[in-house]
């Protein structure tokens, strides 16, 4: 595929936990208007372990996968159906049944700045995606309909976890282009530039021009082992990969170091990206007006789905493309399908998938119908209302 160049771009407790709002908890029905009843988190049966790796933004640590396990949440409501969403965490369901109950979740752009306030932004995020999934169910569409529509399937790319040598990931990254993937990322975090670039040109050489190669420095993140980027490395990197067809380079720099990001964006024709840990929609209005990126990669852990939309939306009027980072797996994988099915200028999803241990499968498994990544490279958007996928019964821990 052509090389993405930056100048193409511009895509029921005793004392209320909320008093002022315990007059307004439980109103009177209205004729017509959902209503929620009840929040719970519902445990996942673990069916094996696949593994764990060395996940390269966090060196010194394990990230485990697994077949089932963990947990997802549900938003009960007085007219029968259940919304599904990414599970928060099990100290803050008490503060959101108190908060959600006897609420409409249609007015899921009030609840998440409420309960990002009284919990976090990422509990917030996971009641609002299993908001809208009642939304689409009450409407009986799929959400990237009610939200303008646009695609049915959105490109996927592969996005490793681990380092890896340059002949393993060469390998992989072949083995994947003949699945049908389109899009690739790498994870740059080896101590020396040398060694981050030995494994891109590998990659590079053994899969050509057709695959989109995009590269993750990891820089918003507090770094270990003392492998942290300066400008000079973040430009000279830049510089060799542009050369090399680099889709994009992601997080070159720390997260705010906007003047340093905006410079390095002037300077270099390969495409530079970020955005994931911002929760602020301010801070993406200085963003783009500052062309501090060429991409963006707003987060829906942060902003909410609603947030990572306007997101979006505002980066169309700069011309600037936009591919959300993903960092709530499984059921929130499908929320930003959805909302990039439904975006113009978003046209692909993230997928962590760096196999055998690392497959997207494993995370996709709680769904009795999953989508999957097709022999061109794409992954079809649900079509059933709502989400539009349902959680495997049998996956249920009774």
């Amino acid at each position: 595929m052509a090389e993405m160049k930056r100048r193409n771009f511009l895509a029921g407790a005793a004392v209320p936990l909320f008093p002022a709002l315990a007059a307004e908890a439980a109103p009177p029905p209205k004729p017509g208007r959902v209503r929620v009843t009840g929040v719970r988190l519902v445990p996942l049966r673990t069916i094996r372990q696949a593994g764990s790796m060395e996940p390269a933004w966090a060196l010194g640590t394990r990230m485990n996968f697994a077949v089932g396990g963990g947990a997802y949440l549900e938003i009960l409501t007085d007219q029968g159906p259940i919304g599904i969403g990414h599970p928060p965490s099990a100290a803050a369901i008490p503060t959101i049944r108190e908060y959600l109950t006897g609420k409409d979740p249609f007015d899921a752009e009030v609840h998440f700045p409420a309960l990002s306030k009284a919990t976090s932004y990422r509990d917030a995020a996971c009641v609002e995606m299993a908001c809208w999934d009642l939304v689409g169910k009450c409407c009986g569409q799929p959400l990237y309909k009610l939200w303008g529509g646009g695609k049915d399937k959105v490109r996927a790319y592969a996005s490793m976890v681990a380092l890896s040598t340059p002949e393993e990931r060469a390998e992989m990254a072949v083995r994947l282009q003949q699945e049908g993937w389109k899009g690739f990322k790498l994870r740059f975090h080896f101590p020396t530039m040398k060694e981050d670039l030995r494994v891109f040109e590998a990659v590079r050489k053994a899969a050509g021009s057709d695959l989109d190669l995009m590269v993750d420095a990891n820089q918003s993140f507090p770094v270990k082992m003392g492998i942290e980027w300066d400008f000079n490395r973040a430009l000279e990197t830049a510089r060799a990969l542009q050369s090399m067809k680099c889709y994009w380079l992601e997080e070159p720099l720390k997260r705010d170091d906007y003047d340093g990001q905006a410079k390095l964006c002037g300077m270099v024709e390969v495409a530079i990206s970020g955005g994931e840990v911002h929760h602020d929609l301010s801070i993406f209005a200085t963003l783009m007006r500052n062309k501090v990126f060429d991409v963006l990669n707003p987060e829906g852990a942060e902003l909410g789905i609603a947030g990572l939309r306007k997101v979006t939306a505002a980066a169309a009027v700069f011309g600037m493309p936009v591919v959300p980072h993903n960092g709530l797996l499984r059921i929130g994988t499908i929320a930003h399908l959805h909302a990039i099915a439904a975006s113009p200028n978003a046209d692909y999803v993230e997928l962590i998938h760096d196999p055998p241990i690392g497959s997207y499968l494993h995370n996709f498994a709680v769904f009795q119908n999953p989508p999957l990544v097709d022999k061109d490279g794409f992954l079809p958007v649900p079509q059933g209302p709502g989400l539009g996928v349902e959680i495997n019964p049998d996956m249920i821990a009774r």
